[in-house]
């Protein structure tokens, strides 16, 4: 995901991941009219952390009133997704979609082509997130020349667009510009690439593992994934209280 100052405060992956319970799918959370106190890297500890339990507690209590739920939304499709839970994903998605068209044309910051274009490569609908995801790569890279030399953060990012778009050789060019910018110098970078969800479309392509590998460190314990109980099929979206 598109981030810039998200990188202080990825740590090193807990055991936690591995403890993670499912009891997400009865519970019912407190209705909220206004963002909660947490912020989106806090979504992020909690995806890093494999505490999905706890992330979709905490992105059903926002209401799809805000602007600023566009981060839940996208987390909490990711998660759905990570949980087997294709159907109630792919839900998920559509409502983010539905969220960001509520500020197209007038409010077109760049955050909400990215969130629309996840939204729309979530969905499978790879032209249109493409074009999307377009609009936000140009914020990105505002007037540099598209062979310039950029930053690590702004390969990564590039990476990041084209793998949800589809792109996969584009995505794999700007992950390998990001190596050679200096990306793997931070531990904290090395987790949230083996972690980080706009990757994953292209971590069964033989060259991310190649380009993985030439990063060094550790990878981190891939996060847990779990069907719920069957008893509890029928609340999976009991967490999700919104207007």
């Amino acid at each position: 995901m598109t981030r810039s100052t998200w990188a202080l405060v990825l740590v090193a992956v807990t055991a936690g991941a591995a403890a993670a319970t499912w009891t997400v799918w009865s519970y019912e959370p407190q209705r909220r009219q206004s963002a909660p106190s947490f912020s989106e890297n806090d979504l992020r500890r909690m995806w890093v952390r494999g505490e999905l339990h706890q992330l979709m507690i905490e992105a059903g209590n926002w209401t799809k009133s805000e602007p600023e739920a566009m981060a839940p939304d996208y987390w909490r499709a990711h998660t759905l997704e990570r949980l087997g839970r294709s159907d109630a994903a792919r839900a998920a998605w559509g409502e983010l979609l539905e969220l960001t068209g509520r500020y197209l044309p007038d409010r077109a910051f760049p955050q909400l082509w990215y969130y629309r274009g996840c939204a729309l490569g979530g969905l499978g609908r790879f032209d249109e997130a493409g074009e999307a995801m377009d609009r936000h790569i140009r914020f990105i890279l505002g007037g540099e020349d598209a062979g310039g030399n950029r930053g690590a953060l702004t390969e990564y990012n590039l990476a990041c667009d084209h793998a949800v778009a589809g792109r996969t050789d584009a995505a794999i060019e700007a992950l390998q510009r990001a190596v050679e910018a200096g990306w793997p110098n931070f531990p904290a970078n090395l987790a949230w690439t083996d972690l980080d969800p706009d990757l994953d479309p292209i971590r069964d392509d033989p060259r991310y593992a190649k380009i993985r590998a030439a990063m060094g460190g550790p990878e981190s314990p891939p996060l847990p994934s779990a069907e719920p109980s069957a008893s509890g099929m029928d609340h999976a979206d009991d967490h999700d209280q919104r207007p």
